[in-house]
């Protein structure tokens, strides 16, 4: 170990790899023999990248732009201009690894396995200059501006840096508050960081009916309405669990929610109700569906909610039915108007959105340090000229489909350039 590294990186994921072996790869060029050090607060390097895309990695999306972001967006935007979903690829492919389209523009391994990326990823740091420390949780941070050095207390060791780079994530699920969090020592060295809540992960609902419903999953389309107004649309498998709705189609609306749980505005704008609507019928139009139900109906004994146990399944049917007419007219020929009734219900099946969310099965922390703090060319704090910032801590995150392991990728290795830059100014 050395007495003092040139740069510490807190935190060893996704970010965290790739700005430490580009930045360790800059200094070899230019004959440094300044050392890096990784800490991690983890047994073991890398392993949040083992879970995404259930295990399968989806690391970029070819379709990436700004318009996949919210946030402070800047971050996003600058980094996809410097360094773009193909330049992504070409850095895995001169890794060793081949990629692969699956659907809409995500890109996975070849070997469709997140070990794949989290194996390179880890030899790639396995350098002479950089020193790797696990389980090792950061307890403070202070800076002593006479040797002008950073000691970073720990668990079970006090380390001396020149230069700190944050890649430490999200906020942890199982964590009851940030008291004493990565973002207190954060705001503790001046920096602003915006309120966090979860994003990707289910969204809690309010319904008699979502309890029978547990388990079952649905292809349609998923709207977010705001005062009778629709601001997102989502299409994809839903999946019905006990108190809430879930699958990426929920995923990529429920960022938006919990935006607004913990503003009661959304992009800045007032809303009084929030709701989702399903359309559990899309492939349909309204009219077709009208007439399939009224011909259906015309041609068979066939009545009450079974009329729609061939395109919902029972649970399903029983609940959309219900909805409709509640119990009085549980088995019984139905009328035009009904059955319009009825075709309404299916294409607009609402839930009520519960009013708090919890820190339990989200993919990403939503917010973060902000770009007040920091500049989005380079990701170096505005409050030290020896901070910097990459992946999800920053104040931005995106959608579900390959998005956040971009920016995680573009951010960390332009900041790992622009550390080992800084070394010859």
């Amino acid at each position: 170990m050395s007495d003092i590294y040139y740069l510490a990186v807190i935190g060893a994921g996704a970010s965290g790899l790739v700005a430490a072996a580009v930045c360790s790869k800059e200094l070899l060029k230019s004959k440094s023999n300044e050392k890096i050090v990784l800490l991690e607060k983890e047994n073991k390097i890398g392993k949040k990248i083992l879970a995404t895309g259930n295990g399968k990695c989806n690391m970029t999306n070819i379709n990436a732009s700004a318009n996949n972001y919210y946030g402070d967006i800047e971050f996003a935007e600058n980094a996809l201009q410097k360094f773009s979903p193909y330049d992504t690829i070409k850095y895995f492919n001169n890794l060793g690894i081949l990629t692969r389209e699956i659907s809409q523009g995500r890109i996975y391994p070849y070997t469709n396995q997140a070990v794949t990326i989290r194996d390179i990823l880890c030899k790639d740091v396995q350098r002479e200059n950089i020193d790797i420390i696990c389980d090792t949780c950061v307890i403070d941070i202070n800076y002593n501006k006479l040797d002008k050095l950073y000691t970073i207390i720990t668990n079970n060791i006090n380390i001396k840096a020149k230069k700190i780079l944050f890649a430490t994530g999200g906020r942890p699920n199982n964590q009851k508050n940030s008291n004493n969090s990565i973002y207190s020592i954060i705001q503790n060295l001046g920096h602003k960081v915006t309120d966090l809540f979860p994003g990707l992960c289910p969204v809690l609902v309010k319904s008699p009916y979502i309890k029978n419903l547990k388990g079952i999953r649905h292809t349609g389309k998923v709207t977010l309405i705001a005062d009778n107004k629709p601001l997102k649309i989502e299409f994809g498998e839903i999946q019905f669990n006990e108190n809430n709705l879930s699958g990426i189609c929920v995923f990529n609306i429920s960022r938006l929610v919990n935006e607004y749980i913990t503003y009661k505005t959304i992009n800045n704008t007032s809303y009084k109700r929030l709701k989702i609507s399903l359309d559990l019928c899309a492939d349909y139009s309204f009219e077709d569906l009208y007439d399939f139900l009224f011909n259906f109906q015309s041609k068979t004994d066939i009545m009450g909610s079974e009329l729609l146990e061939g395109l919902l399944g029972k649970n399903l049917s029983q609940a959309v039915y219900k909805s409709a007419f509640g119990n009085d007219i549980a088995y019984k020929k139905l009328s035009q108007s009904e059955i319009k009734t009825l075709t309404s219900k299916i294409k607009n099946f609402v839930f009520d959105i519960n009013s708090e969310y919890v820190w339990k099965n989200n993919q990403i922390t939503c917010g973060g340090v902000s770009i007040k703090s920091v500049n989005p060319n380079n990701f170096k704090s505005k409050c030290s000229k020896d901070i910097y910032f990459c992946g999800e801590v920053l104040n931005v995150d995106g959608d579900c489909g390959g998005y956040n392991l971009q920016f995680a990728f573009s951010s960390g290795i332009l900041v790992g350039r622009e550390i080992a830059n800084d070394k010859n100014k």
